[in-house]
């Protein structure tokens, strides 16, 4: 496949860069966020050499790919730099979005660039159960601590790796957002936490403010509430 012929021809047929808000994908598709899907001409994507197909969801407009989508979203970024672009989406008084959707198409657009360190991770966890299953390595082995350190990082920091692509999400700051998840993640963190409450006690802020007990390690809801406030922390503190 040629992926640079390809990418133009896609983003020349979603309406060119200026109708292109945002840009992400998973494993096998690209997902633009328009300004306006009604100029797209969806026979023309559909014709185009190396898509598969498309699909309109979650606010979203999907062009099936493949294996190659990685390589294609390469070209388009050099096209664009929708990686490095965030934009807000204009507000139509005639368009009323379902919040459900909404949040779909931001968890979504979060989660999308975390997946290829989820599924690396993921391979590693199932050669864990299998090869012990067949004998060929060892639950008390070194080399299984090893391996189970290797699978378990993407999921035990995933705060981390979410901070990184809200923040692109949201317009934010990456280095504060990760500097967040950081902190959630902190080794006397959460040993002080774990100790107050074997103990039956609650840690206190200034001696006087309580603060909730919690395991932020492999979460993901929290890390993206916090990197979202991020945004009206900048509009406050200007």
């Amino acid at each position: 496949m040629d992926y640079e012929n390809t990418a133009k021809k896609i983003l020349q047929r979603v309406g060119g860069k200026d109708n292109v808000i945002n840009l992400v994908h998973c494993m096998t598709r690209l997902r633009f966020t328009l300004k306006d899907e009604s100029i797209v001409d969806d026979e023309a994507v559909k014709k185009t050499k190396g898509v598969m197909g498309i699909m309109k969801k979650g606010g979203q407009y999907q062009i099936i790919i493949g294996n190659d989508v990685g390589n294609v979203f390469n070209e388009l970024n050099k096209l664009g730099n929708f990686s490095n672009e965030v934009k807000e989406v204009p507000a139509k008084s005639n368009e009323k979005k379902n919040i459900f959707t909404m949040l779909m198409d931001t968890i979504s657009g979060i989660m999308a660039p975390v997946i290829p360190a989820i599924i690396g991770a993921a391979m590693i966890k199932v050669l864990l159960t299998l090869l012990p299953m067949i004998g060929v390595l060892s639950t008390n082995g070194q080399t299984y601590q090893l391996l189970s350190v290797i699978g378990d990082g993407a999921f035990f920091f995933m705060p981390v790796l979410i901070a990184i692509s809200a923040s692109k999400k949201f317009g934010t700051n990456m280095y504060y957002a990760a500097s967040i998840a950081l902190i959630m993640l902190h080794p006397n963190l959460i040993t002080l936490m774990n100790t107050a409450h074997d103990a039956g006690q609650t840690v206190k802020f200034l001696k006087y403010i309580p603060v909730t007990y919690a395991s932020y390690s492999y979460s993901v809801i929290p890390i993206i509430l916090a990197v979202y406030s991020l945004r009206y922390c900048r509009t406050f503190c200007r």
